[in-house]
């Protein structure tokens, strides 16, 4: 699971559409569906479900979704911090998800 992967998942549940969220992150739909689902055979869980032409977060979605929103917020306050020079100079941040 990368940050990338993570964004596209939130771009999706906030859309509520495969097909909205791709032109939005500007990547095929196809490509945006294969990345779910390697995430969710990577995860082991089912994280989205149909209903009519919208696209539902299950129940293990919805708490993905509410800690991928705070891991992205953090991550990107990272980035900020180091690209304005006040704690970080230069490196590289590595960061892991168990």
């Amino acid at each position: 699971m990368d940050i990338k992967q993570l964004n596209y998942f939130i771009q999706i549940a906030q859309d509520q559409s495969y097909s909205v969220a791709a032109k939005k992150l500007y990547i095929s739909q196809p490509a945006l569906s294969k990345v779910v689902k390697n995430l969710e055979q990577e995860l082991g869980v089912k994280l989205f479900y149909f209903a009519g032409r919208k696209t539902k977060l299950t129940d293990e979605g919805s708490l993905l979704f509410e800690k991928a929103q705070k891991l992205v917020e953090d991550f990107n306050g990272i980035l900020s911090m180091s690209g304005s020079g006040s704690v970080m100079e230069a490196g590289h941040v590595a960061m892991g998800i168990p």
